[in-house]
């Protein structure tokens, strides 16, 4: 812009210099505002993450009932108890999923939030 300053007049170029610092104030403010919701969600994330996975390490550690009826043979048990372990680590996975949308959502919100207050 500097190479227009000479058919600008001395008023108008004041004008667009203080225009262009107020808008790169409101990019960088905006900037550190994605940064801050970004980080803030993956840590969130992140924390859920690990919460998930101690819940699945705590429940394989456990016995699980069997969901589905025996047939007799020796494996049974222990196929019974498998489905009955995935069947818990689904349901596991499905709440998460939720949650994580949760705070996403919320995420999403608390950044607009931010973003319209200025």
């Amino acid at each position: 812009m500097a190479y227009m300053d000479w058919w600008i007049e001395p008023k108008h170029n004041r004008e667009l210099q203080e225009l262009t610092h107020k808008l790169v104030e409101q990019c960088n403010t905006q900037k550190r505002l994605t940064e801050e919701a970004t980080n803030d969600l993956l840590k969130k994330t992140s924390d859920l993450t690990a919460k998930l996975n101690a819940y699945k390490l705590r429940l394989k550690s456990q016995p699980v009932p069997a969901t589905q009826p025996t047939t007799g043979n020796d494996d049974s048990p222990s196929f019974g108890e498998y489905v009955g372990q995935r069947r818990y680590d689904a349901w596991l996975e499905y709440f998460a999923d939720a949650e994580k949308y949760r705070l996403q959502l919320i995420s999403c919100q608390s950044f607009v939030t931010k973003v319209w207050a200025q």
